[in-house]
């Protein structure tokens, strides 16, 4: 049922004016963004909204404006999300139920605050990346939090938000690392979350044997410990850096290859291996890494031009 379609009965109307007048927290899942009228200065207005159905199928709707203090290129991303509500408005001449997310967020933002604790488990939604600061940053119950990208992984460090399968306002559990309840500075760990990949390595992998894994990223750098292809061993978590072999058409991130490990260090968290195949490659492959291809063969030849 659309908003259109949907009712507002003298009863459902005197319900949600008490849930108004106690503000009480209610829970509702976004099914829809759409663009919404109103009126603003004594102007209509079209502005973005997003249409929220509750569990007894009474629909509301929060304008972009009373959703966060963070302004989103679009809203469409939280659909399919349930989140938390206070009611605005009930306004029965235009048959709507007002919400107000913020307002639901400035209470569980508080509460927060006085019960966080040191490797707390929290949901944090993804905001943005700094790729010069390697700063990931997340909102709790609208409260800004932050994390290094050394806390992302055990085996991979992200260097750009693509390198992390998160769009702005997906949601994931963190771990708090620490807190400062004055300052309201908040850092969470993703990592800590995680069981490290590299405790006993040497048991499960073993140089000069074959294995299977997918390409995270492609790394172009002038320091050579940094080139390459980062690839996650399937049924292992560590990621290892690689090269193709000669005559092999390179892969693109997200590529399933067969390598060949070269070199295995728990200790030092290391590891390299050898591409000999490509499984389920790419249409863009070529085109995804040619830039690369050209970096590296420049990169040697100024090396060799220097020696």
């Amino acid at each position: 049922m659309s908003l259109e379609q949907f009712r507002l009965t003298p009863e459902k109307a005197k319900e949600f004016r008490e849930y108004l007048r106690k503000g009480t927290m209610l829970t509702g899942l976004i099914t829809n963004r759409r663009t919404a009228q109103k009126r603003i200065n004594g102007e209509v207005l079209s502005v973005e909204a997003v249409e929220v159905t509750f569990p007894d199928n009474t629909l509301g709707v929060c304008y972009a404006d009373n959703f966060e203090d963070y302004q989103f290129e679009s809203l469409i991303g939280f659909v399919g999300y349930d989140e938390p509500f206070l009611v605005e408005r009930v306004d029965e001449t235009n048959n709507l139920i007002i919400l107000n997310r913020i307002k639901a967020l400035e209470i569980l933002r508080e509460n927060l605050w006085k019960t966080i604790e040191v490797d707390q488990v929290i949901l944090g939604s993804f905001r943005s990346m700094n790729a010069e600061t390697g700063i990931l940053h997340f909102n709790i119950y609208g409260q800004n939090a932050w994390m290094d990208k050394t806390d992302w992984d055990h085996s991979f460090v992200p260097r750009a938000a693509y390198d992390i399968d998160l769009q702005p306002g997906d949601e994931i559990e963190l771990k708090v690392s620490r807190f400062n309840s004055e300052t309201r500075l908040l850092q969470v760990s993703r990592k800590a979350l995680i069981p490290d990949p590299w405790s006993g390595i040497e048991d499960r992998l073993k140089v000069g044997d074959f294995y299977s894994g997918e390409v995270l990223n492609i790394s172009l750098n002038e320091i050579e410990s940094r080139q390459g292809y980062f690839v996650r061993i399937h049924n292992a978590g560590v990621v290892l850096r690689c090269t193709p072999r000669a005559g092999l058409q390179p892969p693109a991130s997200g590529d399933t290859v067969n390598l060949r490990l070269e070199y295995l260090n728990e200790t030092d968290r290391k590891g390299r291996g050898s591409i000999i195949k490509v499984i389920n490659r790419k249409e863009n492959a070529f085109n995804e890494t040619s830039k690369y291809n050209k970096f590296i063969t420049t990169s040697r030849r100024k090396a060799r031009q220097q020696s």
